[in-house]
């Protein structure tokens, strides 16, 4: 399984500056989205599990999450990328 090969050097630089991107992008979502993406993905909350906790459908929770993800896929891979 490649994935569970060891990362090279270059994988793991490719990683950590990911990382730190998305850890330096986090404070610039807006407060719902920042909410909805940790307890989505850190906090390993289900989306009904989000939306309870937000006081949202599950519908707009997703959109939610989806926007944060888009974000975030738009200012870190798109700026490697580039």
């Amino acid at each position: 399984d490649p994935a569970s090969l060891p990362a090279g050097p270059e994988e793991v630089v490719y990683r950590n500056d990911l990382l730190a991107c998305i850890e330096g992008t986090l404070p610039h979502l807006s407060p719902d989205r920042r909410e909805a993406l940790v307890l989505r993905f850190w906090g390993g909350l289900s989306i009904r599990a989000v939306a309870a906790a937000m006081g949202r459908s599950e519908g707009a929770t997703k959109m939610l999450v989806w926007r944060a993800v888009a974000e975030l896929r738009r200012r870190c891979l798109d700026d490697q990328d580039g």
